[in-house]
C-alpha cells in the first residue's frame, strides 16, 4: 500500500506542467533533468512577475496641481533646476528694462524736438514726479500741449516695444525652456533668430502691448488734474489713492495682452526651432551645433497663437473647463457632483491669470512711492 502511494504521489510532484508522454512516467525517477527543468523556468517566472517601470519623457516640465499657486511654482522651479531655475533670464531681463527706458526716452526727446514741444519727463516736479514714476506713467498736465505730448509718450513706448522685440523674444525663450536647453547666453540666443527684426505676425501684439499701459498710466494724472481737479500737492491722499487705482487698472488691462504676447512669440520660436532641426537633419548635422529634439521643450504647456482677439476667444471659450457654481441667498455654494455645470474654456477670468504677483509687486511699488512723497512734501501725508 505504501509503494501504491508513493507511486501515485509522485506523478502529481516530480511532472512537469507540460504533458509527459506514458512511456516516460518510470523514466522521471531520476531528478537531474527535472532540477535543469526547475532551473531553467525559474528566471522567467522571476522576469515575469517584475514590471519595468517606464522612463519619464517629461521631467522637464513642472507638475503643478494648482497652477495658481506661487509657492508651488517656486518649489517646483527649485526641485527641478535649483536656484538657477528661479533666476532664469535675469541678466535679459535687466538688459532688455534698461534698453527699454533708455530707448523709450531717447525717442520721446527726438519727437518732442521735432514738433517743438517740451519732453514731458522734464516737466514733472516733487510730488508729481514721484507718484507718476510709482505708476510708471508720464505727467503731461503741465505740457502747452497735454494731447500733443501724450501721443509722443505711446509713439515712443511703441517704437521702443517693436525695436526691442527680439531680446523680448529671447528672454522668453530662456524663461520657458529647462535649463539644459543650450544656448543659454544672450549674444548666441540672438544668432540663432533668422532677423534682428520682428516678426510680422507679432507686430500688432507688440504695439498694443507696449503703447496701451503707457496711454493708460500717462493720460491718468491729465484726467485727474484737468477734469477732477484732485491734485498731488492739495490733495495728496487722494491722488496717491486714485494713483494706485489707476495702477490696478493698468495691470489689469496689461495682463490679457501679455498671456497674447507670449503666445505668439513662443509660437515663432517653435517654428524656428523646427526649421533649424530640419535644416541641421538634412544636412547631417554639419556645421551646425546639435539641435537636440524635433520639437523645442517648454517647462511648461503653452497654448496656440490665433491674433490677438482669437487668443483672447480661444483661452475664455475653448480651452479647459470651468465648474459653474450654484447662486443661493448666502452667496455662491457648491453645488452637488451630479448638479454641476462643467462648461468649455477658462471664461474670463483666464486672461487675468498671475495677477497676484502683479499686485504683490505695485503694493511694494505704491508704498515706496507713497512714502517718498510724504517725505519730499513736508509730511503731509
Amino acid at each position: 500500500m505504501s509503494d501504491t502511494e508513493n507511486s501515485e504521489d509522485e506523478p502529481s510532484y516530480f511532472t512537469s506542467a507540460n504533458p509527459q508522454p506514458k512511456s516516460s512516467r518510470y523514466d522521471s525517477e531520476s531528478p537531474t533533468p527535472r532540477h535543469r527543468r526547475r532551473r531553467q523556468q525559474t528566471p522567467p517566472s522571476r522576469s515575469q512577475s517584475s514590471t519595468p517601470v517606464p522612463p519619464s519623457y517629461h521631467t522637464h516640465k513642472l507638475d503643478l496641481r494648482r497652477p495658481d499657486s506661487i509657492l508651488e511654482t517656486l518649489a517646483q522651479l527649485w526641485q527641478h533646476s535649483g536656484a538657477v531655475g528661479m533666476w532664469k533670464a535675469t541678466n535679459a531681463t535687466f538688459i532688455y528694462n534698461v534698453l527699454v527706458k533708455a530707448v523709450e526716452s531717447w525717442t520721446r526727446s527726438l519727437l518732442c524736438a521735432l514738433l517743438n514741444l517740451p519732453d514731458p519727463s522734464a516737466l514733472a516736479n516733487g510730488p508729481s514726479e514721484l507718484v507718476a514714476a510709482a505708476m510708471g506713467g508720464l505727467d503731461v498736465a503741465d505740457s502747452p500741449s497735454p494731447l500733443a505730448s501724450l501721443g509722443i509718450a505711446v509713439a515712443a513706448a511703441g517704437i521702443a516695444g517693436v525695436l526691442l522685440s527680439p531680446l523680448d523674444i529671447v528672454r522668453t525663450r530662456l524663461i520657458l525652456t529647462p535649463t539644459t536647453s543650450h544656448p543659454r547666453a544672450i549674444l548666441p540666443s540672438l544668432r540663432l533668430l533668422p532677423s534682428l527684426t520682428i516678426p510680422t505676425s507679432l507686430l500688432p501684439i507688440t504695439i498694443l502691448h507696449s503703447s496701451l499701459p503707457t496711454l493708460f498710466t500717462s493720460s491718468t494724472p491729465l484726467f485727474l488734474r484737468k477734469y477732477l481737479r484732485i491734485d498731488p500737492v492739495l490733495t495728496p491722499a487722494s491722488y496717491s489713492l486714485a494713483s494706485f487705482i489707476a495702477s490696478a487698472g493698468e495691470l489689469f488691462l496689461k495682463l490679457p495682452l501679455e498671456t497674447v504676447l507670449r503666445r505668439g512669440q513662443v509660437q515663432v520660436l517653435r517654428a524656428q526651432h523646427t526649421h533649424r532641426y530640419q535644416r541641421a537633419a538634412h544636412t547631417g548635422f554639419k556645421g551646425d551645433r546639435k539641435v537636440g529634439e524635433p520639437e523645442m521643450r517648454t517647462v511648461v504647456d503653452v497654448g496656440p497663437y490665433k491674433g490677438v482677439f482669437g487668443t483672447m476667444w480661444t483661452i475664455a471659450n475653448e480651452e479647459g473647463v470651468r465648474v459653474q457654481e450654484a447662486k443661493t441667498g448666502m452667496g455662491l455654494t457648491p453645488m452637488k457632483p451630479k448638479e454641476r455645470k462643467v462648461r468649455k474654456g477658462q471664461g474670463v477670468a483666464g486672461l487675468w491669470r498671475g495677477w497676484r504677483v502683479g499686485m504683490w509687486g505695485l503694493v511694494g511699488v505704491w508704498g515706496a512711492g507713497a512714502l517718498g512723497t510724504g517725505s519730499g512734501s513736508g509730511g503731509e501725508f
